[in-house]
């Protein structure tokens, strides 16, 4: 039996329901963490060149003067202590991000989920870090290869930080071997389930509009992640994704 994606997304609904107005709360956060995370970004290591500036490289560029036109970009690289201050924003934010999905997780299993969850990472933030750089390098190295090999590495390792979540005795490289082994016939399947949130996704990404959508979106997507994953860990590697059980009335489910 294949996976029942509406069934996993009314489970998160009702999560959402039962818990409210906590997951709204905690997707707020996140995205106003992110909305201020790449702001910040790209005024610390965004190349800021006027359009005068643009016009005097094109310039020297066009008359052969590639020297002057390499000097004057180097004059608007970040200096090393805005690329060292973007990089620890991009870790803060990664172990925060870690912390919603603990959130996530104790919201599926019912014990007792409280916004200070999304600071529980810190208590394990060298190996959250360590995570993320293993993931990032083995994902590039796939992805060097070619496109497709990337994207099936991407998927391969989604369920490591669930892992780690479950097995903090774990080493980072324990956790991306147990998700390599549980996405096992799995991958097509979560690729599946990931397409069926595009609605939401499109919604998602309109101007202004979009933020209000991502309120809603980042809990209801990652809880079902969530509620995907603690399904997926009681199935056995060589099995096809037990079915959640549906209800009778879908009077109340909407898919996007």
């Amino acid at each position: 039996m294949q996976i029942n994606r509406v069934a996993i997304k009314r489970k998160s609904q009702e999560l959402i329901h039962i818990h409210k107005p906590l997951p709204i709360y905690a997707g707020l956060i996140m995205l106003v963490l992110g909305i201020l995370t790449s702001y910040l970004s790209a005024r610390m290591v965004g190349m800021n060149i006027t359009p005068a500036e643009m016009e005097r490289y094109f310039k020297y560029v066009q008359e052969g003067n590639f020297e002057f036109a390499v000097r004057l970009l180097e004059n608007f690289k970040p200096t090393p202590a805005a690329t060292a201050i973007n990089a620890a924003l991009q870790i803060i934010t990664s172990v925060i991000s870690f912390g919603f999905v603990m959130f996530l997780m104790n919201i599926v299993r019912n014990t007792a989920p409280c916004l200070g969850n999304l600071l529980d990472g810190f208590g394990m933030f060298f190996k959250i870090v360590w995570l993320n750089i293993l993931i990032y390098v083995f994902t590039t190295l796939w992805f060097t290869l070619f496109i497709i090999p990337g994207f099936i590495a991407m998927y391969r390792y989604r369920m490591a930080v669930y892992i780690m979540i479950d097995n903090p005795d774990m080493s980072a490289l324990e956790c991306i071997r147990e998700s390599k082994r549980m996405m096992k016939n799995h991958k097509a399947e979560l690729f599946v389930f990931d397409l069926s949130f595009f609605g939401w996704l499109l919604l998602a990404s309109i101007p202004y509009l979009g933020y209000l959508v991502q309120v809603w979106t980042i809990p209801y997507m990652n809880l079902s992640y969530a509620v995907y994953y603690d399904a997926l860990k009681n199935c056995p590697a060589d099995a096809v994704f037990t079915e959640i059980p549906q209800s009778e009335d879908n009077s109340s489910n909407f898919e996007l």
